[in-house]
């Protein structure tokens, strides 16, 4: 190697390490823009918080205002996606309590103002002071939301609404095993944005794009661990409307289909009838979509189960309607 050469070797070390060096700071300056933009567009890093109960199994943490992906999420101190409220309702004030899973919850894609619950208390108005409280979490059973009463009680609300989808009518118990350790339900907050995008959304993305299967529709004969959970499921839901009927309060249940269910009828129609009959028998006025809801109201759901802002409206006019209808019963009896 000549005297040129060493000095042109001498010379390009610097270089690499100066563009080296700028690579490096730009990398480090994208993801810095990028852990902000994820954090104040999108509200990743600041995930809605699970906490773990010895009965419910597990609910949202107390006392939560976040927004994520655009929209207000609030948790009150009774742990309810609903505002802060009294352990009583004010004087003169009809107050709701409405329980059940994600769909109730509507999870982070929908806005506070577009639950079930909030729509349903704005068609209310008209009647009164009224509060409409809304206690939920993502695969909550019916064994849950019994637990839930039996902790908190219905909070003064003379009247309780209890949505149960299909499958929660075969949906044994939850008990949160995957609280805090799941991503998807997290008991505290990721150290970035970008830690909560790849372990929570897009890993998981792409190994079901990688996995995914047809799914299949349940065959006419029923499992018997099937039959087992209905039969905890009937079990939770009679102690449950012993406690509703020693507060004075009346219930109504809400039976939500899935999309599929819309084209091809109920998933579970023997089950269905029966946990109907066994509703109605301990009081309840049960509110079956089905009924009313065929092929034309898929487009109130993004995906199978979850409904949209606007699918959110049509169950609560027809809730609205069901409240009406007892009220006008003369049957409801004031709680407080």
């Amino acid at each position: 190697m000549g005297k040129s050469d060493t000095a042109d070797t001498a010379v390009s070390r610097p270089r690499w390490r100066a563009r080296l060096l700028l690579l490096g700071t730009v990398c480090i300056a994208a993801l810095a823009i990028g852990e902000l933009l994820l954090r104040v567009v999108l509200g990743l890093g600041n995930p809605p918080l699970m906490v773990k109960h010895p009965e419910i199994g597990y609910m949202f943490k107390a006392n939560q205002h976040l927004m994520r992906f655009g929209n207000r999420i609030v948790y009150n101190q009774f742990h309810q996606r609903s505002d802060p409220a009294s352990a009583t309702p004010p004087q003169g004030t009809w107050r709701v309590l409405m329980i059940g899973d994600s769909v109730t919850n509507g999870g982070a894609l929908t806005d506070q103002d577009d639950t079930i619950s909030e729509q349903l208390e704005r068609l209310l108005t008209d009647d009164g002071p009224v509060e409409v409280l809304a206690a939920s979490a993502g695969s909550w059973s019916v064994g849950n939301e019994a637990a839930y009463i039996a902790e908190f009680g219905l909070l003064g609300s003379r009247t309780l609404i209890w949505q149960i989808s299909s499958d929660d009518l075969v949906h044994s118990k939850s008990l949160g095993e995957g609280v805090g350790k799941s991503p998807s339900v997290p008991t505290e907050r990721p150290l970035l944005a970008w830690q909560e995008m790849l372990s929570r959304y897009a890993l998981p993305l792409v190994r079901s794009i990688l996995t995914s299967q047809p799914s299949a529709r349940p065959s006419a004969g029923q499992p018997a661990s099937d039959l087992e959970a209905f039969d905890e499921c009937l079990k939770y839901f009679a102690e449950a409307m012993h406690l509703v009927q020693q507060s004075g309060a009346r219930c109504v249940v809400l039976l939500d289909p899935d999309r599929v269910e819309l084209a091809e009828g109920p998933r579970y129609p023997l089950l269905r009838a029966q946990f109907t009959a066994f509703a109605q028998q301990h009081g309840a006025l049960v509110v079956d979509l089905l009924d009313s809801w065929g092929p034309d109201e898929a487009v109130f759901y993004r995906g199978r189960v979850h409904l949209t802002p606007q699918g959110n409206r049509a169950v609560a006019r027809r809730l609205a309607d069901a409240l009406h209808e007892l009220e006008a019963s003369g049957t409801v009896q004031d709680a407080q």
